[in-house]
């Protein structure tokens, strides 16, 4: 059953209220300068999950595997939390993606596994609550549906 907007909001907000900050400057995979990583590194370094604006939620979401695993797990409440808020498909889309089991076959630069075992069971928890609200609003269902609730229920205590 999927929480109504406002109390999804509260529970993704406690849920991760105690995260601690990415250790060091290491918040962004690539080791290389090029001009995006180097500027989604000046946008998100020494800032707090909750001051992340929507216009940099929404600039960014399609660039969440830039983050490291940590620095992945440190700001996906600001984008949960600015796409519940301000209604943008593209936006819930990338972000759902990202919380969707990646086929074996699939070249990433991360290991999804370890990136979502990263999470606690009370976050684990509002991902799974915000992942069935979003496909209830977007009228999501089917295999992606499927394979995305499935996983989160299963992982979820």
């Amino acid at each position: 059953m999927a929480f109504p907007k406002t109390n999804l909001s509260k529970v993704i907000r406690l849920a991760f209220a105690n995260s601690p900050y990415p250790i060091g400057d290491l918040i962004i995979q690539s080791n290389t300068d090029d001009p995006e990583s180097t500027e989604m590194k000046e946008v998100f370094n020494n800032r707090l999950w909750y001051e992340i604006t929507f216009n940099e939620v929404s600039f960014w979401c399609s660039n969440l595997p830039r983050f490291t695993d940590s620095a992945f797990k440190y700001f996906l409440p600001a984008f949960l939390l600015h796409s519940l808020d301000n209604r943008s498909g593209d936006m819930s889309s990338y972000i759902y993606f990202y919380l969707t089991p990646v086929p074996a076959n699939y070249d990433t630069d991360f290991s999804f596994e370890k990136r979502m075992s990263l999470f606690n069971d009370i976050q684990k928890n509002a991902i799974l609550r915000y992942v069935e609200y979003e496909f209830k609003q977007n009228n999501v269902s089917g295999t992606e549906y499927d394979k995305t609730v499935s996983y989160w229920r299963n992982i979820t205590s």
